[in-house]
């Protein structure tokens, strides 16, 4: 059972951490709670919804198409990041899809409240700003990855993106939900073939190796061959 939605709560969010406290009590008057499955897509790109969400658990990625309709993967936004905010501002179009990663419970706010918010209260208007800054440096790593990184050297980093520790306590790191190879291709504007070959030779190299315990689920048995694969420095 999901902890009740409280002031503490939306004060937590980053986008509402320097907000006065009538601003947070609006927001939870007249927010809304919406959940994700793994996989589930939120909206679509060029749809005209207006919703803001605010991720409270769970990880949710943004894609746009490139041509040949092949979905790029823009952005991932984790608990405590917030998405939508564009059309809420400027009342045009969804400039992306919104998909789940992992199971995902948001926090749903109309756009005319956020706005009102937005115009009212100058911290979270300055929240507003950064959050957008935050996107367009993330935004031009990956489009530099896309025009200069070869196929399989933009894969491996895609695996490092979604790899995570098994436990708070453990160095060890894991993909815990690995998608499908048409959805990894899709992901990383790559073919499905350059993802089999890459795959292959990962556990070949003894790079990665798949959990007996978990079938979809990766190990990744030497994080930095797989950082050297995706041609990142040691840090």
């Amino acid at each position: 059972m999901t902890d009740p939605i409280d002031l503490k709560t939306i004060a937590s969010i980053p986008m509402f951490s320097t907000a006065p406290a009538e601003a947070l009590e609006k927001v939870l008057l007249v927010a809304s709670e919406q959940a994700l499955d793994v996989g589930q897509t939120l909206f679509e790109e060029g749809e005209t919804s207006r919703e803001v969400y605010f991720i409270l658990e769970g990880k949710v990625r943004i894609y746009c198409y490139s041509q040949g309709d092949r979905d790029v993967a823009l952005v991932d936004f984790e608990a405590g990041g917030c998405f939508g905010e564009l059309a809420a501002l400027d009342g045009q179009t969804r400039t992306g899809r919104a998909e789940a990663l992992e199971p995902a419970r948001l926090l749903k706010l109309e756009h005319i409240v956020f706005n009102d918010l937005v115009q009212k209260h100058k911290e979270i208007a300055n929240q507003v700003i950064l959050k957008l800054l935050g996107i367009i440096r993330q935004v031009d790593v990956r489009v530099a990855d896309i025009g200069v990184l070869s196929d399989n050297v933009r894969f491996c980093r895609e695996l490092l993106r979604m790899a995570q520790p098994a436990s708070e306590a453990s160095s060890v790191q894991i993909i815990p939900m690995l998608p499908n190879h048409e959805k990894l291709a899709k992901h990383t504007n790559i073919s499905v073939q350059m993802v089999t070959e890459t795959m292959v030779w990962l556990k070949k190299e003894e790079i990665i190796a798949r959990r007996p315990e978990a079938p979809r689920s990766i190990l990744i048995k030497d994080i930095e061959r797989l950082r050297a694969a995706a041609h990142l420095e040691n840090t």
